[in-house]
């Protein structure tokens, strides 16, 4: 909790330069939507104009592809995001109300549907309703987590996929979600969900433990490690958790011209990633002089 009200503060104070430069790119897509980095160090997009999901390992060389459009296993339409552990890769299949599960290979595992029509669901999960989601996360210890934009709450799940509870709702007071943008998970299972000018936090059990005041244009927010990244289409923003005392920086790149916007940004191994819709850019950190 300590960590949470300094966050309070900080990120509403001020902003310090971070400066990268460029080094690499990695891919080819269409309309990439989503992206994320296992501790592996492998790296995973979805495409949501071909409604792809691509894997590279730690080179950059593409390892394999998935999807394309319909509602069948492996199929997609409209991937919005994409989050993966060493074992595990979890695709939000937007338009399929559904989120899609599959091994660090891609190969298809399982899914948890979430129609809201009755005789589209699946036997024993009545309570697992939801559509349209945009994001989907899972703690340390397996349990799943989907933001549900059609109902703007959040569903926990067990690993096997069967409910257990949903926050975010209007019975959660000070803690619905108004209008959410994006969802990550910290290190230490705290949930972070980005909305306008603010950031929730919840613990594992889904209960409201900080807010989170912004100062900053974000549309989307990424934890690894203990790096923090926000991004508007323009901007990119890092806050170290593991500091704190830090602040929050303002990152400039240098080198490269982000013609497409920004969709996504990931810091992994000091490393800045940045995911436009065509391609991923590799930034290195400038070191001080």
């Amino acid at each position: 909790m300590k960590n949470i009200l300094f966050l309070l503060v900080l990120l509403s104070v001020s902003i310090f330069p971070q400066d990268y430069f460029f080094d690499h790119e990695i891919g080819k897509f269409n309309g990439a939507s989503g992206f994320y980095i296992a501790p592996s160090g492998v790296l995973y997009v979805a495409d949501k104009e071909t409604n792809e999901v691509y894997k590279y390992d730690t080179t950059g060389r593409e390892l394999k592809s998935i999807g394309g459009y319909g509602w069948d296993e492996g199929a997609f339409d409209q991937p919005e995001d994409i989050f993966a552990t060493m074992l595990y890769v979890y695709v939000p299949d937007r338009n399929n109300h559904r989120v899609q599960i599959f091994d660090k290979d891609l190969n298809f595992i399982s899914q948890i549907k979430g129609s809201q029509d009755s005789g589209q669901r699946q036997s024993g999960t009545e309570d697992v309703s939801f559509g349209y989601p945009m994001g989907c996360v899972s703690s340390s210890l397996g349990d799943i987590f989907i933001l549900d934009s059609e109902n703007r709450q959040i569903l926990k799940l067990s690993t096997s996929g069967q409910f257990i509870s949903r926050f975010g709702n209007y019975q959660s007071g000070d803690y619905e979600l108004r209008s959410p943008k994006s969802m990550a998970i910290s290190q230490d299972n705290k949930l972070l969900v980005l909305q306008e000018g603010e950031i929730l936090v919840f613990d594992q059990y889904g209960n409201g433990i900080g807010k989170i005041r912004l100062d900053i244009q974000a549309s989307m927010i990424n934890i690894t490690q203990n790096n923090m990244v926000l991004n508007s289409p323009s901007k990119l923003y890092v806050y170290n958790t593991g500091e704190e005392r830090s602040g929050i920086k303002e990152i400039t790149l240098s080198g490269y011209d982000l013609n497409d916007g920004i969709a996504e940004g990931l810091i992994y191994k000091d490393n800045l990633y940045v995911l436009t819709a065509h391609q991923i850019a590799v930034f290195k950190k400038k070191k001080a002089e």
